[in-house]
């Protein structure tokens, strides 16, 4: 007998009162709920190791919240907690959200500091409790290449400013974490004099190093020279790090993304040799 489909999930959908010139919505917004048929949020179960939708281990109709549908996002895991910041449904956001796996609850903490406007296609890693965060879209045609870093102990944005050679405004980069840096790769551009750079787009191939000292006061940037065949231009691939426990090997793992049409390539990267 076939399985019935899952019960739709309620989440909330924006209106046009719901969001701010900047992006930031107002955290009432974010409780209205309507019952949407077509996502169904998954979570994962290590022990059995297969999919589960939330909405067949939650009551969705009994949580005082939920994220909106969005795209162009960003999420990590520090502990037992998945935080998401930004992505876009409409126009632009600017939502730090929790999720916390043993409660199975939302949340939205009050942060501080130098906060961030909301954005989209951006990166996004953690070292330790300090989560990174580079470039992306903040409105249509506005890229930019700045870069910050939340502390999640107290949820304080701090804007950073590392010095050596930054890497241009783009959307659709990768941006890795491999041990105590991260590797920024490709994205999309726009070479337009001045925003919003909607007219000429250029596809990057680009590769930068952002090293990060122990104590976290030490930020730079710098181009790495490589050898071997590098990855043409392209922008919304997938990039993973792969370290062996006693880092006697740590690889970059490059795959697909689109440069006027899909791509489906695999490149591989040994840091070390930089091959």
């Amino acid at each position: 007998m076939a399985r019935p489909p899952p019960p739709p999930v309620v989440v909330s959908t924006p209106s046009s009162s719901a969001f701010s010139s900047t992006g930031k919505r107002s955290r009432a917004s974010i409780i209205r709920r309507q019952p949407v048929a077509t996502p169904h949020a998954p979570f994962i179960s290590s022990k059995l190791v297969r999919w589960l939708p939330l909405s067949t281990i939650l009551d969705c109709n009994t949580m005082p919240m939920l994220p909106i549908p969005r795209i162009g996002h960003c999420a990590v895991m520090l502990n037992s907690k998945l935080v998401m910041f930004g992505g876009g449904n409409q126009q632009i956001m600017h939502e730090l959200l929790v999720f916390d796996i043993p409660s199975k609850t939302w949340s939205m903490p009050q942060e501080k500091g130098d906060i961030p406007v909301g954005r989209a296609s951006y990166g996004m890693d953690a070292i330790g409790n300090k989560i990174f965060v580079f470039g992306g879209i903040i409105e249509h045609g506005y890229y930019v290449n700045v870069l910050y870093q939340l502390d999640v102990d107290s949820w304080t944005w701090t804007k950073l400013n590392p010095t050596g050679e930054i890497p241009c405004a783009r959307h659709g980069h990768s941006f890795t974490r491999l041990n105590d840096s991260f590797f920024v790769f490709g994205g999309l551009t726009d070479d337009t004099p001045n925003p919003p750079r909607m007219e000429l787009p250029r596809f990057l191939g680009d590769f930068f190093k952002l090293s990060v000292s122990s104590n976290l006061e030490e930020i730079s940037w710098e181009i790495p020279t490589v050898f071997g065949s590098m990855p043409g231009p392209r922008e919304s691939h997938s990039a993973v790090a792969h370290s062996s426990s006693s880092r006697r090997f740590n690889r970059l793992i490059i795959y697909g993304g689109m440069c006027g049409m899909r791509l489906n390539d695999l490149y591989i990267m040994d840091v070390d040799t930089r091959v």
